[in-house]
């Protein structure tokens, strides 16, 4: 046959099959006019699809009970590599119920029979539809007739065709053409073009058409920007035939309502069965120490090589303890007694074993423990913070003592040498434990002793006397205090105050630089351990000079019927606070009278008189006139209270005691007359008019004119107490 022949025979068979293309395609798009009614209720519908996966519905109401019969045929020229053989065909109802529903593989399966019944009148529905790569031809026949193209024609692939290019098979990124079973392999593949859809790469097996057999499966997202993306697969384990060669190929698919395939199949890969693995070789690098005492560890190690892998796995066995080990390195102290064989072997990466290596170990009978010795614990009782000494020793019947340890039941380890002094002992009743070790690391059992640690109890303080308790600056006052302790001495005082803080480090001491105000006093003691007791406490108030005010007697030893004359002193010479008020609380013998005006009865008995003194640098004297009607040897008492004006609340207060008597003697006539007194007359009666007290501010005491009235006092010195009344 000449060339020209043959070209034109070619030639024509292109057209012939554009031809069919064409007249398939037209038929698709056009179903209605492919249906051919036959006679009676029976139609009959056929049309060709085009590539890629495809479906086409038809149409019919029906009545309730209808009856719809018939089959299905999907048939196409094979293709050793599609996306995929199968094909399905239903008859969804008017609610969505689907009646029939069928799935088969269309080289195998290529015809489908159905009978079913319509459950009730309404639309009805036949679909048809297959996953192939290629174009396929369908013929339905079916009963009754009237099905008319409801689906529209079958559906195309992605409108934007996706551009792959196959880059080609690696294995440990260098480009092959073959591998072997025992390889991972690669495959990359470059994506550019096309709509942002889902996309899956796969990795089937090319072998007989009925298999469909998918190795490996990526599912990724792409939205059109040019990307690489690549998928590995181990063949054997892919195809569950390990020992067998096969060839390999890639296909690309993307999602919209069907799957279709994108691009043409890369270049197959051949993969072919490897060469016989060669088994590793073990070596045994290390048994540390080859002979030593049961209990002891023993260090082993190895390693191992493999010609055409890697190692993976290791085994360590002893000929009197079996199995030891699966680790390439490992310690054990749990060896018996005797001279082993030890035995090591490694396994490479596709599981083959390598010989035997051997050494042997020694395990000599087990170390004997020392024993341990308290020599001495001394003292066995003493206080806190006390030196305590211990001491001890061991002996190994086999071997020599190198360690040794002391520990306390109460503050755990103690020391790490055979003797020791400490003093850091906690209080209580220590339980002393005491071991030592020998020179195979082997300890003995502890033995033990007892130390009991007294707390040191604390001195007591106690303060003797703040003499006066009350006082005006600057004025001395006198501390005196001890202190006693139970299990020592007293070695150390402290005294402070609440206003002006550390006042002594003495038993006793005196002063007279205190600040005015109430202080509290502070007293603690230290015994010879260095311990304070609690402190005790006294009060000390030190009040302000303030104004000089004096009651003392001018005639205090009288006749029966005669005057007792009490004078009242005060100099008031500050400016500042303004007037002095002075309060004046006597409370005389029974069946005495007070003559002087002003003074009113009290409580219990007391008579009081409020007097006020204008400032001024001269003192004033006042007289107190008392009527001695009965005979008395005794004492008048009473007190002074006095403030300014301005400072009310501040008060100056003194307590009184005068010396009185009073005899049946008649008295003379001069006697009997009174003396002069500063205000005239004074009777029982009640204080003086507008003599309450104003308020008060700060007075500076002048103390100058206390020596003027000090003479005064040739009538008879009373005793007299003060304190300041607040």
């Amino acid at each position: 046959m000449s060339k020209t022949s043959r070209l034109l025979k070619v030639i024509l068979a292109v057209i012939i099959a554009a031809i069919l293309v064409i007249s398939a395609n037209f038929c698709l798009f056009n179903a209605d006019r492919c249906v051919l009614a036959s006679e009676g209720a029976s139609q009959r519908i056929e049309f060709t699809t085009p590539q890629g996966p495809s479906s086409a519905s038809y149409t019919n109401y029906l009545n309730s009970g209808t009856g719809i019969v018939g089959f299905a045929e999907c048939t196409g020229e094979y293709q050793p590599i599609d996306w995929s053989y199968n094909w399905d065909f239903q008859i969804p109802g008017p609610a969505d119920e689907v009646l029939h529903s069928w799935t088969g593989h269309w080289v195998n399966s290529p015809r489908h029979d159905f009978d079913c019944t319509a459950p009730r009148a309404g639309e009805y529905t036949i679909k048809v539809s297959h996953q192939s790569s290629y174009s396929k031809h369908i013929v339905i026949e079916i009963t009754p007739a009237g099905w008319e193209l409801g689906g529209g024609p079958p559906l195309a692939p992605a409108p934007t065709p996706l551009s792959v290019t196959f880059n080609g098979w690696y294995v440990d990124g260098v480009k092959i053409t073959t591998a072997t079973t025992d390889d991972t392999v690669t495959a990359r593949i470059t994506l550019s073009g096309g709509e942002a859809t889902l996309y899956k790469m796969r990795v089937k097996r090319d072998i007989v058409w009925a298999t469909d057999e998918v190795i490996k499966e990526l599912s990724f997202d792409y939205n059109g920007v040019s990307a690489t993306k690549q998928l590995s697969f181990n063949p054997p384990y892919a195809t569950g035939e390990a020992s067998t060669d096969g060839y390999f190929v890639v296909l690309v698919k993307g999602s919209y309502e069907v799957w279709g395939l994108v691009n043409a199949f890369p270049p197959r890969l051949r993969v072919k069965t490897p060469p016989p693995n060669q088994p590793p070789i073990a070596y045994i690098d290390s048994i540390s120490p080859s002979s030593t005492k049961q209990g002891k560890e023993v260090s082993f190690s190895g390693h191992g090589t493999d010609p055409d892998g890697s190692v993976a796995g290791y085994s360590w066995r002893s000929s009197i303890d079996g199995q030891l080990s699966t680790s390439s390195s490992f310690t054990t102290s749990n060896l018996s007694e005797g001279t082993h064989t030890i035995y090591f072997k490694v396994r490479d990466n596709k599981g083959l074993w390598s010989s035997e290596v051997s050494r042997t170990l020694t395990i000599n009978p087990p170390n004997r423990s020392p024993t341990a010795y308290i020599d001495s614990i001394l003292p066995d009782r003493i206080r806190v913070k006390s030196e305590v000494s211990f001491s001890g020793h061991g002996i190994d019947p086999d071997g020599s003592v190198v360690g040794f340890s002391w520990r306390s039941s109460i503050d755990g380890q103690l020391s790490t040498s055979d003797s020791f002094i400490t003093s850091n002992l906690s209080e209580g009743t220590h339980t002393i434990y005491f071991k030592v070790k020998d020179n195979n690391e082997a300890w003995s059992e502890e033995v033990s002793g007892t130390v009991t640690i007294e707390t040191n109890k604390p001195p007591i303080a106690c303060i003797d006397s703040i003499s006066p308790s009350r006082t005006e600056q600057p004025e001395e006052v006198s501390f005196k205090g001890h202190g006693t302790d139970p299990d020592g001495s007293v070695v150390g005082y402290s005294w402070r105050s609440s206003i002006d803080g550390q006042l002594s480090t003495s038993s006793f001491f005196s002063t007279s630089g205190l600040s005015v105000g109430k202080h509290i006093i502070y007293l603690k003691v230290k015994d010879n351990d260095g311990l304070w007791s609690e402190e005790v406490t006294g009060t000390l108030t030190v009040d302000r000079p303030g104004p000089y005010v004096e009651l003392y007697g001018h005639r205090t030893e009288v006749n029966v019927g005669e005057e007792i004359i009490l004078n009242l002193s005060v100099v008031n010479s500050i400016t500042s606070p303004g007037n002095l008020i002075v309060q004046l609380t006597l409370s005389i013998p029974s069946g005495w009278s007070i003559t002087s005006s002003g003074f009113g009865h009290g409580a219990g008995g007391l008579c009081t008189n409020t007097y006020e003194v204008e400032q001024g640098p001269n003192p004033r004297t006042i007289s107190v006139q008392i009527l001695a009607n009965e005979p008395y040897d005794g004492v008048v008492s009473g007190y002074l209270d006095y403030y300014f004006v301005k400072e009310e609340e501040y008060k100056y207060h003194k307590d009184i005691t005068l010396p009185v008597t009073a005899t049946s003697l008649p008295p003379t006539p001069e006697e009997r007359r009174p003396a002069p007194t500063e205000g005239g007359g004074f009777s029982c009666s009640g204080p003086v008019e507008g003599s309450a007290p104003p308020p008060t501010e700060e007075l500076l005491i002048s103390w100058g004119l206390i020596g003027l009235c000090w003479g005064s006092l040739a009538g008879g010195l009373g005793i007299m107490k003060w304190r300041r009344r607040k």
